[in-house]
């Protein structure tokens, strides 16, 4: 301190400066170390995460492939005559013959999109079996569920979607397989089918990522090197495939990175080891904190200069900054920006921010414009959710009747609107079950049949178990409408709507058909693009269709909405898709 003090005043600005810009070089590289491998560590597991999601979708293409071959295979209708020839009569051996050329041809059929089967066993429950190489790896149904329980599925009772796994091949490999379950009408077991896929074509659509495998829901590795995976927070994330993610690993000092993504929901993990993860960083690292240190070294000495101007001119940017960001107000409606100069880190930030501001205006305009389009829809759905000219027309044809002397005419005509507009209203609810629905269907075709003469049979396929199934109220009535004023009326007077519905996976589809005078092709696309029109352009007739799909989409996503289909003066089906929302959902409406 005393040979400080004994220094001129100007050597003692010089040391001072000397000795900051010394403690700022390695404040500055500790600190730049620590920044460049949080980032390097970041980049490297984005840019795999990126790399594996992308190979997860290719996958995922591949497996929807092998999906729908395996249900074209299930649904074969030979198939399922022999698996219900013990019930129904017939020759097994000629149903067995005609399932297994179908089998094959399903089987070859499927090579042209680069499926190939190794083979594929299917064993009935009533003692039939069938291969598509001929002779089948198991005896018969029970030693097939016996086998397959070995390997991990699952074989109990009660209705099992499509497993996937490891079987032995024959020659003693494992092999990637397909499990699926055969159901009669009513949900119950009536065969089993394993399909195994060749690794050949699985292999090549991620063998350009080094190392990586596929793990099933149990933790078994399912290509590569089989076996069990023992770690302990990889099997965690096993626990939900329905997300991405990464996990870095860490024996001893080395540190591996493992990114993974779902190929196909709870079923198969798409896993991405990277290997000296901690030494990839580290090198980099090092590499770029040298450098960093090498030139804050050759710059000290012009910073011993210049270092008041420096610190003045970056103070002055990034109060500068600071004062913009908090001083930006409502981000949906100024269209104030940072003014840039230079082009220095501050001044690179300054355009991040304005291009934030950018996006954020933008999705600020696109959130009102879709509430207000929300709003609107929701006005006019309210509007015509009561269809006033049905209304009308039955008062009038209820008051002709009186007038005729029609009393008991007039009574079920007021009973059935009655009826139908309290279903319509529903206290406000817009949730009903499918059986209610179905009411209202019933009294407003009762309702067409007294008011306009319009005679309409209707005929239903619904499994019971889906009566009690949650739908949006007017879901249905509305096609029902459309097809006794467009389809059927003045065309033909035996018409006949029938109404049908199914399960399928997390879906529950509903199908409309009318035998009435059909759709042209050209009005049918017309009809299909304006139910992904602008609310402002559908205040036609499709209208209401329009609604309806809308409705399904935001309440299923992409799977959901509305499919029509027409056939000139043959028929016409609408069906809507919507989410299963499963039995103790159903018992909560």
């Amino acid at each position: 301190m005393r040979i400080f003090q004994s220094m001129k005043f100007r050597v003692q600005i010089i040391v001072v400066l000397v000795f900051t810009a010394l403690l700022m070089t390695v404040y500055t590289s500790i600190s730049f170390y620590e920044l460049s491998t949080r980032e390097f560590r970041k980049m490297s597991s984005q840019l795999t995460e990126n790399i594996t999601e992308m190979t997860a979708a290719n996958l995922t293409e591949y497996f929807d492939v092998v999906s729908k071959y395996t249900q074209r295979i299930l649904a074969a209708p030979s198939l399922r005559r022999l698996a219900q020839s013990g019930a129904y009569g017939g020759d097994p051996s000629a149903y067995a013959s005609t399932a297994s050329i179908v089998l094959r041809g399903s089987v070859t059929e499927a090579i042209r999109e680069d499926v190939h089967f190794r083979r594929t066993d299917i064993h009935l429950i009533n003692g039939n079996s069938i291969s598509s190489s001929g002779i089948c790896l198991e005896k018969d149904y029970a030693a097939c569920l016996a086998a397959l329980a070995d390997c991990g599925f699952s074989c109990e009772d009660g209705y099992i979607g499509t497993q996937w796994g490891l079987t032995n091949s024959g020659n003693g490999e494992p092999v990637l397989t397909c499990v699926r379950f055969l159901y009669d009408e009513l949900a119950y077991k009536i065969g089993v089918a394993v399909f195994q896929l060749s690794d050949e074509d699985i292999l090549p659509l991620f063998s350009n990522i080094q190392g990586a495998y596929l793990l099933g829901q149990d933790g078994v590795v399912l290509t590569g090197s089989t076996g069990e995976m023992q770690n302990s927070a990889l099997l965690a994330a096993v626990g939900d495939l329905s997300t991405s993610g990464s996990l870095v690993e860490t024996q001893g000092f080395s540190s591996s990175l493992i990114t993974y993504s779902p190929v196909i929901s709870r079923h198969i993990l798409l896993v991405v080891p990277v290997e000296a993860y901690e030494e990839v960083v580290y090198t980099q690292t090092a590499d770029y904190s040298r450098s960093i240190v090498l030139t804050l070294l050759l710059g000290i000495l012009l910073s011993i200069a210049i270092a008041r101007i420096l610190s003045e001119s970056l103070s002055r940017s990034v109060t500068s900054l600071t004062d913009f960001i908090n001083n930006t107000g409502d981000i949906g409606t100024s269209n104030t920006r940072y003014k840039v100069t230079g082009t220095n880190e501050i001044a690179q930030i300054g355009k991040t921010v304005n291009e934030m501001l950018d996006k954020l205006q933008s999705a600020y305009r696109l959130r009102e414009a879709d509430i207000k389009a929300q709003q609107a829809l929701e006005l006019n759905l309210l509007r015509s959710q009561i269809n006033p000219h049905l209304l009308y027309n039955s008062l009038n044809s209820a008051l002709w009747a009186i007038q005729s002397d029609k009393g008991e005419e007039a009574a079920a005509l007021i009973t059935d609107m009655s009826e139908y507009f309290k279903l319509a209203l529903s206290g406000g609810h817009q949730i009903i079950t499918l059986e209610e629905e179905l009411k209202l269907i019933g009294h407003y075709l009762r309702i067409q049949q007294l008011a306009r003469h319009r005679t309409v049979e209707l005929k239903l396929d619904i499994p019971p178990a889906l009566y009690s199934h949650p739908i949006m109220k007017l879901t249905l009535q509305p096609i029902v409408e459309n097809a006794v004023i467009h389809g059927l009326d003045g065309y033909r007077t035996d018409g006949i709507i029938s109404i049908s519905a199914e399960r399928d996976g997390r879906l529950l589809r509903i199908r409309v058909r009318d035998n009435g005078i059909g759709i042209e092709p050209d009005e049918l696309e017309a009809l299909r693009r304006s139910l992904l029109a602008n609310p402002s352009e559908n205040t036609g007739r499709s209208f209401g269709l329009y609604c309806i799909n809308r409705s399904l989409c935001q309440a299923g996503g992409a799977e959901c909405g509305l499919a029509i289909e027409s056939e000139v003066s043959e028929y016409t089906i609408v069906t809507a898709t919507m989410p299963y929302a499963g039995q103790e959902d159903c018992k909560d409406v």
